[in-house]
């Protein structure tokens, strides 16, 4: 079947063999119940657009313009190769059933459900404004390849694992929903961000994080409810807000959590981990400080909220401008600034204009609880006599 211009629109049904070439320009639709077998083959630089019945392609399909699947139920259960074009799932049932994994640049899906049984690789993006992903399959994100996550519909996981290769952004007031005890892994050497007051819908699942957890926008709660576990073996970086684990947290030993501290308000100042559930702490605990804050002595922040068993092995913090101290309650971790550090004076090279030398270094006194710096300089009018 040759399509040498405009588009082929198959709206009854039909069984195939052969081979489709679908040049750049054209586009084939197919509607009904369609069967092409394993010889079959949809290929070259046009488009493809599934919008109802049921497909069932066991042969190849490898077209480097655009792939849409809007409604129906389509079964690609050959070779299916997306690697130059944007995958489209807008509505229905899409199930990726064939042999080894299925390479896609750009994934979108705002509708229907991405389904099957193989692991459908996303190469440089992945956008998801709603839609399910079920099926048992893995969908997988490569090192260079981000998920956008940034509106206000529900997106969820039913019977499909996320494993994070890369960045994760999830933003907006959209809940993630899980279903089925699906799981969501963050590789070593991935990034998921979390950003505003979001929160993962009921169902049970798991959180593996084996890099970095960061909610790094807004100063209210992002929610991982109850029924998810959170197991941290990397990073979880708070810069703002609040992280709530309502289903468990547990972090081996040489996990980090590390919290921002702008201020003293928990949530609106700096960041907090707020926990339900099974809580296992290990590990590190850090603190850094964010917004050209200054704590004053006696400070205290409550990094921990919540019961938990164990303790932090490791406590860091930045010793050249605060000392603190780590502290546990049955319900929280505290952190108290136990004393203040004056830095050195910073001596910068003299300044030489005709006969006069401008010398100019850095000190730092203490007056109402807080460090003001300030720069001195003196001039030396006579460099015979060094008067200054």
């Amino acid at each position: 079947m040759e399509i040498q211009t405009g588009t082929l629109s198959l709206q009854g049904s039909g069984a195939h063999s052969g081979a489709f070439a679908v040049p750049v320009g054209t586009a084939v639709i197919l509607w009904g119940t369609h069967t092409a077998g394993g010889s079959s083959s949809i290929t070259a630089r046009g488009q493809l657009t599934v919008s109802g019945g049921t497909p069932n392609l066991a042969g190849l399909v490898n077209l480097s313009g655009s792939n849409t699947f809007s409604s129906g139920t389509a079964n690609l259960s050959g070779i299916y190769i997306c690697t130059n074009n944007t995958l489209t799932i807008s509505g229905g049932t899409s199930n990726f059933n064939g042999n080894g994994f299925v390479p896609a640049s750009v994934v979108t899906l705002s509708g229907g459900t991405l389904g099957g049984s193989s692991a459908v690789t996303v190469l440089n993006q992945m956008n998801r404004t709603g839609g399910t992903m079920s099926g048992g399959g893995q969908t997988i994100l490569q090192p260079a390849a981000t998920l956008n996550k940034t509106n206000a519909r529900t997106v969820t996981f039913a019977s499909r694992t996320l494993e994070n290769g890369g960045t994760v952004l999830w933003a907006g007031a959209g809940v993630i929903a899980f279903t089925s005890n699906r799981v969501i892994t963050n590789r070593p050497g991935a990034l998921f961000r979390a950003e505003g007051e979001a929160a993962n819908g009921p169902g049970g699942g798991r959180f593996v994080n084996a890099d970095t957890f960061r909610k790094s926008a807004g100063v209210g709660t992002t929610t991982l409810a109850s029924g998810l576990n959170f197991t941290n073996s990397g990073t979880v970086d708070i810069r703002s807000g609040i992280r709530a684990a309502n289903g468990g947290y547990v972090s081996s030993s040489n996990a980090l959590l590390n919290c921002a501290l702008g201020g003293t308000a928990a949530g609106t100042n700096y960041g907090q981990l707020k926990v339900v559930g099974t809580v296992t702490l290990n590990g590190a605990l850090s603190v850094d400080l964010s917004n050209g804050f200054s704590p004053a002595l006696n400070d205290s922040f409550t990094v921990v909220s919540g019961a938990h068993s164990g303790t932090f092995a490791n406590f860091h913090y930045p010793s050249n401008t605060v000392m603190m101290q780590m502290s546990n309650t049955p319900n929280s971790v505290l952190v108290r600034v136990t004393g203040l550090v004056s830095p050195e004076p910073i001596f910068l090279p003299p300044e030489l204009s005709s006969s006069n030398i401008t010398l100019i270094w850095t000190a730092v006194w203490m007056h109402w609880r807080r460090a003001i710096a300030f720069i001195a300089s003196a001039s030396c009018r006579d460099r015979s006599t060094q008067n200054i």
